[in-house]
């Protein structure tokens, strides 16, 4: 992240300008440095692949103003609070705001440092991250006085540079951990027990801090919605729920309007290390609405398409073809003009396919299509196909109802807020609803 040293260098002349009464002040002045500057700045340094490849898109204010109402009654002037991928400083400086201001700049940083630790493997994130905690403390009210930008680095020794995977020693010591972690794509430790090949780092980043942080720390964790919603992390929600108690999950919806991808926040207690089983705890994703006596999964076969167009060859017996362009919103089809070679699995209508592409501003989020006939059906993999169990025409016509239920929107909705469905997440539509 060097191309991000520039307005690191700045923060260190704002830090020096504004601690230094003899010069004139406005809390102007360095409002936009505590404020989403950060991230403003770092799209316009760092082009978006480098910012992708490493992680980097910073919490801002509006989260970090999430994270202080919920923490308003539980930070004390004793707590520790870790952020094992701190970034610029986002979510501690959240949280400092409830912490202590001493008479002077230079005491108030001294005790600053006894609360707060964080970790980045970005020098350029660990230095900014310095700095505004520095114009946080003048913002607040601590007494200026003179100090130079390498006096500042010498404060907040447990903020420092490292992977925040490997900050066991910080995360024992906290009371409280925040995390805004990279959503990357990495590959998943050889000890991992719940997946293997590429991975979210988030995922990982979550494992560490429930593995690590002490009995009864609280955990607050901004997180790709995959992993609250994907088939693949049901392990890996199991793993969490038998580390954490008291879990409460918030769908955030979209990260910014920088970064095109949907996150939650969840929150959890560390259990004692005596009180972790996973075969006893659920995951802590709702699978079923309490007032449904019946689910979708339990009448329907979920399943994906079997067609992977650019890996699939056009080879075999000619089967009718099904994609989302030839599938139209709420009708019935029962000829097929497309046709095509393959050698997979073929589906027996009747059926209903659904679009996997959503998203939660749409006006249906489960667009569904009526399909009947006598011949198996190729069906590609943009598409899932739901099979009725008692393969009864009635009840594919009952599932579209269902299926265009503004509660069904609404469940959709709180269950995922991914660009896919998910087997899972059409499985756990609730089936007793009243359409109209």
């Amino acid at each position: 992240m060097k191309k991000f040293a520039p307005y690191v260098l700045k923060l260190a002349n704002l830090v020096e300008q504004s601690s230094d009464r003899r010069r004139s002040y406005h809390q102007k002045s360095i409002a936009p440095a505590l404020d989403g500057e950060p991230s403003r700045v770092l799209r316009d340094l760092v082009d978006l692949e480098t910012r992708r490849e490493h992680g980097a898109f910073f919490s801002g204010s509006e989260l970090g103003k999430s994270l202080r109402k919920r923490w308003a009654q539980q930070i004390s002037p004793h707590s520790v609070i870790c952020d094992p991928a701190c970034g610029s400083g986002d979510l501690l400086l959240a949280i400092t705001t409830l912490l202590p201001i001493k008479e002077g700049l230079r005491e108030t940083l001294d005790a600053w440092g006894t609360n707060l630790y964080g970790v980045d493997i970005h020098k350029e994130f660990v230095d900014s991250t310095k700095y505004r905690l520095a114009l946080q403390a003048i913002a607040l009210g601590a007494t200026r006085e003179r100090i130079n930008r390498d006096d500042v680095l010498k404060y907040f020794p447990g903020v420092r540079l490292g992977n925040g995977l490997e900050a066991s020693e910080e995360l024992a010591k906290a009371t409280h951990v925040v995390t805004n972690p990279p959503f990357s794509p990495t590959q998943a430790t050889k000890d991992c027990t719940w997946t293997r090949g590429l991975v979210n780092s988030a995922a990982l980043f979550m494992e560490s801090i429930s593995k690590h942080a002490t009995s009864g720390a609280r955990i607050w964790a901004i997180l790709p919605d995959v992993l609250r919603s994907g088939t693949r992390y049901d392990k890996w929600r199991k793993l969490i729920a038998s580390r954490l108690r008291d879990i409460r999950v918030t769908p955030i919806g979209q990260f910014s309007r920088h970064a095109d991808v949907d996150v939650f926040v969840v929150e959890g207690i560390v259990r004692a290390r005596s009180n972790r089983n996973v075969g006893e705890c659920s995951s802590f994703l709702v699978e079923k609405p309490q007032d449904a006596s019946q689910i979708l999964g339990e009448l329907f076969t979920v399943n994906v398409g079997s067609v992977v167009p650019h890996r699939h060859p056009d080879e075999g017996e000619q089967a009718p073809y099904l994609t989302p362009h030839n599938c139209p919103a709420w009708k019935q089809v029962t000829t097929i003009d497309d046709f095509r070679g393959f050698r997979g699995r073929l589906f027996k209508p009747p059926l209903v396919v659904l679009r996997r592409t959503s998203r939660s501003d749409d006006s249906y989020r489960a667009i569904g299509t009526l399909v009947t006939g006598k011949r198996a059906v190729a069906i590609e993999n943009h598409l899932l196909v739901l099979t009725p169990n008692s393969r009864m025409i009635a009840d594919c016509k009952r599932l579209l109802q269902v299926l265009k239920s503004q509660a069904t929107n609404d469940w959709l909705n709180r269950r995922i807020c991914c660009r896919h469905l998910t087997v899972s997440a059409v499985k756990s539509i609730p089936w007793n609803l009243e359409t109209k």
